[in-house]
Protein backbone atom coordinates (compact mmCIF):
# COMPACT_ATOMS: atom_id res chain seq x y z
CA UNK A 1 0.00 0.00 0.00
CA UNK A 2 1.71 3.75 -1.13
CA UNK A 3 0.41 6.98 -0.84
CA UNK A 4 0.21 8.93 -4.53
CA UNK A 5 2.25 11.76 -4.87
CA UNK A 6 0.25 13.13 -7.13
CA UNK A 7 -2.07 16.25 -4.79
CA UNK A 8 -5.64 16.75 -6.20
CA UNK A 9 -7.34 20.44 -5.07
CA UNK A 10 -10.58 20.45 -4.44
CA UNK A 11 -12.60 23.41 -4.39
CA UNK A 12 -11.72 24.98 -1.31
CA UNK A 13 -8.34 27.06 -1.50
CA UNK A 14 -5.70 25.32 0.31
CA UNK A 15 -6.83 22.15 0.84
CA UNK A 16 -6.01 18.73 -1.42
CA UNK A 17 -6.24 15.23 -1.33
CA UNK A 18 -3.73 12.22 -2.05
CA UNK A 19 -4.64 8.52 -3.12
CA UNK A 20 -3.84 5.77 -1.08
CA UNK A 21 -3.09 2.87 -3.82
CA UNK A 22 -3.08 -1.08 -2.55
CA UNK A 23 -0.55 -2.91 -3.96
CA UNK A 24 -3.03 -3.94 -6.69
CA UNK A 25 -2.46 -0.52 -7.63
CA UNK A 26 -6.22 0.44 -6.58
CA UNK A 27 -7.45 3.03 -5.14
CA UNK A 28 -8.26 2.49 -1.32
CA UNK A 29 -8.88 6.09 0.54
CA UNK A 30 -7.47 9.39 0.11
CA UNK A 31 -5.64 11.27 2.76
CA UNK A 32 -6.94 15.19 2.71
CA UNK A 33 -4.03 17.64 3.56
CA UNK A 34 -4.35 21.34 4.19
CA UNK A 35 -1.69 24.00 3.05
CA UNK A 36 -1.23 27.60 4.52
CA UNK A 37 1.55 30.18 5.28
CA UNK A 38 2.58 30.37 8.98
CA UNK A 39 3.50 33.59 11.11
CA UNK A 40 6.53 33.72 9.65
CA UNK A 41 6.17 33.70 5.84
CA UNK A 42 6.54 29.76 5.60
CA UNK A 43 4.14 27.47 3.78
CA UNK A 44 2.91 24.92 5.77
CA UNK A 45 1.74 21.43 5.04
CA UNK A 46 -0.58 19.44 8.11
CA UNK A 47 -2.51 16.22 6.69
CA UNK A 48 -6.19 16.30 8.64
CA UNK A 49 -7.08 12.69 8.19
CA UNK A 50 -8.59 10.54 5.56
CA UNK A 51 -11.58 9.91 4.18
CA UNK A 52 -12.93 6.78 5.67
CA UNK A 53 -12.09 8.32 9.32
CA UNK A 54 -14.63 11.04 8.09
CA UNK A 55 -12.76 13.56 7.30
CA UNK A 56 -14.31 15.84 4.16
CA UNK A 57 -13.05 18.98 2.67
CA UNK A 58 -15.86 20.99 4.28
CA UNK A 59 -14.01 20.35 7.63
CA UNK A 60 -10.16 20.72 6.57
CA UNK A 61 -11.48 24.38 5.03
CA UNK A 62 -13.11 24.99 8.93
CA UNK A 63 -9.67 24.22 9.73
CA UNK A 64 -7.55 26.10 7.60
CA UNK A 65 -10.06 28.86 8.41
CA UNK A 66 -9.19 28.74 11.98
CA UNK A 67 -5.39 28.19 11.54
CA UNK A 68 -5.59 31.25 9.12
CA UNK A 69 -7.36 33.32 11.20
CA UNK A 70 -5.59 32.82 14.57
CA UNK A 71 -2.49 33.44 12.54
CA UNK A 72 -3.78 36.94 11.69
CA UNK A 73 -4.92 37.70 15.57
CA UNK A 74 -1.46 36.69 16.83
CA UNK A 75 -3.03 33.93 18.62
CA UNK A 76 -2.35 30.33 19.05
CA UNK A 77 -2.95 28.20 17.02
CA UNK A 78 -5.58 26.07 17.51
CA UNK A 79 -4.23 22.47 18.66
CA UNK A 80 -5.95 20.53 15.50
CA UNK A 81 -2.23 20.24 14.93
CA UNK A 82 -2.23 17.48 17.01
CA UNK A 83 -5.62 16.29 16.43
CA UNK A 84 -7.48 17.39 19.76
CA UNK A 85 -10.87 18.15 18.17
CA UNK A 86 -10.78 15.41 15.90
CA UNK A 87 -13.64 13.83 18.10
CA UNK A 88 -14.23 10.37 16.82
CA UNK A 89 -17.53 8.79 17.74
CA UNK A 90 -15.50 5.70 19.44
CA UNK A 91 -14.39 8.13 22.26
CA UNK A 92 -18.03 9.64 22.98
CA UNK A 93 -19.00 6.20 23.24
CA UNK A 94 -16.41 5.39 25.65
CA UNK A 95 -17.08 8.46 27.54
CA UNK A 96 -21.01 7.60 27.45
CA UNK A 97 -20.38 3.83 28.93
CA UNK A 98 -17.74 5.36 31.78
CA UNK A 99 -20.82 7.22 32.98
CA UNK A 100 -23.26 4.51 32.53
CA UNK A 101 -21.29 1.65 34.50
CA UNK A 102 -21.50 4.26 37.54
CA UNK A 103 -25.38 4.41 37.16
CA UNK A 104 -26.28 0.68 36.32
CA UNK A 105 -24.82 -2.36 37.35
CA UNK A 106 -24.37 -3.49 34.87
CA UNK A 107 -23.67 -2.13 31.12
CA UNK A 108 -22.32 -4.99 29.03
CA UNK A 109 -25.58 -5.84 26.91
CA UNK A 110 -25.54 -2.67 26.20
CA UNK A 111 -22.34 -2.26 25.37
CA UNK A 112 -21.52 -5.19 23.69
CA UNK A 113 -25.00 -4.14 21.34
CA UNK A 114 -22.24 -1.53 20.34
CA UNK A 115 -18.97 -3.23 20.18
CA UNK A 116 -20.65 -5.97 17.87
CA UNK A 117 -23.02 -3.36 15.55
CA UNK A 118 -22.38 0.33 15.79
CA UNK A 119 -19.03 0.55 15.98
CA UNK A 120 -17.66 -1.19 12.64
CA UNK A 121 -19.64 1.53 11.08
CA UNK A 122 -19.75 4.76 13.10
CA UNK A 123 -16.65 4.43 15.36
CA UNK A 124 -14.09 5.45 13.43
CA UNK A 125 -15.77 8.43 12.18
CA UNK A 126 -15.84 11.85 13.26
CA UNK A 127 -18.66 12.93 15.37
CA UNK A 128 -19.27 16.04 13.25
CA UNK A 129 -18.64 14.37 9.74
CA UNK A 130 -21.62 11.63 10.69
CA UNK A 131 -25.02 12.60 8.58
CA UNK A 132 -28.89 11.23 9.03
CA UNK A 133 -27.53 9.37 5.59
CA UNK A 134 -24.66 7.29 7.73
CA UNK A 135 -27.34 5.96 10.39
CA UNK A 136 -30.39 5.31 8.18
CA UNK A 137 -27.28 3.28 5.86
CA UNK A 138 -26.87 1.47 9.25
CA UNK A 139 -30.98 0.64 9.95
CA UNK A 140 -31.08 -0.13 6.15
CA UNK A 141 -28.08 -3.15 6.53
CA UNK A 142 -29.43 -4.53 9.61
CA UNK A 143 -33.05 -4.34 8.95
CA UNK A 144 -31.87 -7.42 6.44
CA UNK A 145 -31.02 -9.76 9.16
CA UNK A 146 -32.58 -8.05 12.17
CA UNK A 147 -35.90 -7.64 13.77
CA UNK A 148 -37.39 -4.12 13.83
CA UNK A 149 -37.39 -3.41 17.52
CA UNK A 150 -33.14 -4.90 17.82
CA UNK A 151 -32.94 -2.03 14.87
CA UNK A 152 -34.74 0.22 16.65
CA UNK A 153 -32.94 -0.02 19.79
CA UNK A 154 -29.10 0.49 17.99
CA UNK A 155 -30.64 3.74 16.40
CA UNK A 156 -31.75 4.57 19.64
CA UNK A 157 -28.75 3.95 20.96
CA UNK A 158 -26.45 5.85 18.79
CA UNK A 159 -29.03 8.77 19.86
CA UNK A 160 -28.22 8.33 23.11
CA UNK A 161 -24.60 8.75 22.95
CA UNK A 162 -24.93 12.25 21.00
CA UNK A 163 -27.86 13.01 23.70
CA UNK A 164 -25.02 12.65 26.21
CA UNK A 165 -22.12 13.83 24.36
CA UNK A 166 -24.01 17.21 23.73
CA UNK A 167 -25.36 17.59 27.16
CA UNK A 168 -22.00 17.39 28.77
CA UNK A 169 -20.48 19.88 26.35
CA UNK A 170 -17.54 18.10 24.85
CA UNK A 171 -19.63 17.20 21.45
CA UNK A 172 -20.64 20.61 19.99
CA UNK A 173 -23.43 20.19 17.11
CA UNK A 174 -26.09 17.90 16.08
CA UNK A 175 -27.53 14.46 16.70
CA UNK A 176 -28.18 12.69 13.64
CA UNK A 177 -29.89 9.98 15.31
CA UNK A 178 -32.70 12.04 16.31
CA UNK A 179 -33.82 12.59 12.62
CA UNK A 180 -33.96 9.00 11.68
CA UNK A 181 -37.88 7.48 12.09
CA UNK A 182 -37.71 4.57 13.64
CA UNK A 183 -38.45 1.03 12.24
CA UNK A 184 -42.41 -0.07 12.22
CA UNK A 185 -42.53 -3.13 15.14
CA UNK A 186 -45.55 -5.38 14.21
CA UNK A 187 -46.30 -6.37 17.75
CA UNK A 188 -49.10 -9.04 16.37
CA UNK A 189 -48.11 -12.66 17.13
CA UNK A 190 -51.51 -14.67 17.34
CA UNK A 191 -50.82 -18.49 16.77
CA UNK A 192 -52.39 -21.32 18.79
CA UNK A 193 -50.18 -24.27 20.34
CA UNK A 194 -50.46 -27.28 18.77
CA UNK A 195 -51.79 -30.19 21.14
CA UNK A 196 -48.29 -31.73 20.82
CA UNK A 197 -46.81 -28.13 22.18
CA UNK A 198 -49.06 -28.18 24.38
CA UNK A 199 -47.91 -31.52 26.81
CA UNK A 200 -44.52 -30.20 26.17
CA UNK A 201 -45.00 -27.46 27.72
CA UNK A 202 -47.35 -29.11 30.80
CA UNK A 203 -44.47 -31.69 31.17
CA UNK A 204 -41.68 -29.33 31.33
CA UNK A 205 -43.30 -26.44 33.76
CA UNK A 206 -44.68 -29.96 35.86
CA UNK A 207 -40.82 -30.93 36.29
CA UNK A 208 -39.59 -27.40 37.26
CA UNK A 209 -42.31 -25.92 39.40
CA UNK A 210 -45.47 -27.25 40.83
CA UNK A 211 -46.99 -24.23 41.44
CA UNK A 212 -46.21 -23.35 37.79
CA UNK A 213 -47.66 -26.21 36.39
CA UNK A 214 -51.13 -25.50 38.14
CA UNK A 215 -50.73 -21.28 36.28
CA UNK A 216 -50.40 -23.31 32.96
CA UNK A 217 -53.19 -25.19 33.58
CA UNK A 218 -55.62 -22.76 34.34
CA UNK A 219 -54.14 -20.36 31.23
CA UNK A 220 -54.36 -23.23 28.53
CA UNK A 221 -57.78 -24.30 30.29
CA UNK A 222 -59.03 -20.60 30.27
CA UNK A 223 -57.72 -19.58 27.29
Amino acid sequence: MKTSTKRTPTKHAGIFYKEIISDSNKVIDKVYIIRYVDEDGKERQKKIGTHKEGIRAEYCKKVRDEIITKIRLGEDLPHIARKKELLYFDTMAEKYFEYKATRVKDVNKEKARYTNHIKKYLGGKVASNITIEDVEKLQQQYQKTFAPSTVNHLIFLISTIFKYSIKKQFFKGLNPASSVDGVKVDNKRERYLTIEEVNKLLDMSKQNNYEVWLFVKLSLTTG
